[in-house]
C-alpha cells in the first residue's frame, strides 16, 4: 500500500515536469518495500543528456507501534471484615414444677328456699314478714292497697347473723321481727308511741321460712 502511494506521487511529479520542463525528461522510483524510496528525475536537451539529475528521498511514514493493550488489573478483592463471634445465649432458668394441686373441694348443693342452711337475705326477710302479716290479717292487704292509712316493712337493722324487719301497722305500732338469717327463726318486739316508752318483746315467735315465696 505505501509503495503504490510512491508511484503515484513519482507520477505526479513527472506530470508537473513534463508540462513546465523545456525538455522531455524520466522520472525513475527506486526504493525497497521497507527502506526510503528515492525518486530520481533526469531530464535530456537536444538528443544530448544533460548528465543532472535530482534524487529525492522520500521517507517513509513508520508505522507506529500499536498500542499495548492494557488490561486492567483485576481489582484487589478487599478481605471482608471478621465478624465477630455471637454472644453466647444464657441459659434459660428451669422452670419450678408446679405444685401439685389438691383435689377440689365438693360442691355444696344449694339448699332450696326455705331449707336451713341457706343465708337470708334481706329481701327475703322483709317478703316472708309481709306475707306473715298478710296471712295473719286477711283485711290487711286491701288497707294497704287503699292507702289510707300509712302500711310499710323496711330493715331497722342488719349484719351477718341477724336482720330486723319493722313493721309500721295501720294503727301506728311498730312492730319488729328479729330473724336468724341461717335458721330463720324470730321472735317479736312492739312499740306503742303514746302507750309503751320503749318496746317490748311479745310471745309471738315464728320461723320466716315458712313464708318465703
Amino acid at each position: 500500500m505505501k509503495k503504490t502511494g510512491t508511484v503515484v506521487l513519482a507520477s505526479l511529479l513527472a506530470l508537473i515536469l513534463g508540462i513546465t520542463g523545456c525538455g522531455p525528461q524520466s522520472v525513475g522510483v527506486i526504493g525497497g518495500a521497507d527502506g526510503p524510496t528515492s525518486i530520481v528525475i533526469s531530464s535530456e536537451a537536444n538528443g544530448s543528456e544533460t548528465g543532472s539529475s535530482v534524487v529525492e528521498k522520500i521517507p517513509e511514514t513508520a508505522e507506529a507501534p500499536a498500542a499495548a493493550e492494557v488490561v486492567p488489573a483485576e481489582s484487589a478483592e478487599i478481605p471482608a471484615a471478621a465478624e465477630e463471634p455471637a454472644a453466647a445465649e444464657e441459659p434459660a432458668p428451669a422452670e419450678e414444677p408446679a405444685a401439685p394441686e389438691g383435689p377440689a373441694p365438693a360442691e355444696q348443693p344449694a339448699p332450696e328456699n326455705g331449707q336451713p342452711g341457706d343465708v337470708l337475705t334481706d329481701e327475703q326477710a322483709v317478703s316472708a314478714v309481709r306475707n306473715y302479716c298478710f296471712s295473719n290479717q286477711p283485711d290487711l292487704e286491701e288497707i294497704v292497697k287503699k292507702g289510707e292509712y300509712p302500711v310499710y316493712w323496711d330493715i331497722s337493722a342488719s349484719d351477718e347473723n341477724e336482720v330486723v324487719v319493722v313493721y309500721r301497722s295501720y294503727t301506728g305500732a311498730l312492730i319488729r321481727y328479729y330473724i336468724d338469717r341461717t335458721t330463720g327463726e324470730a321472735y317479736v318486739t312492739e312499740f306503742a308511741p303514746g302507750i309503751f316508752t320503749e318496746e317490748q318483746r311479745t310471745d309471738e315467735t315464728l320461723n320466716v321460712r315458712d313464708y318465703l315465696e
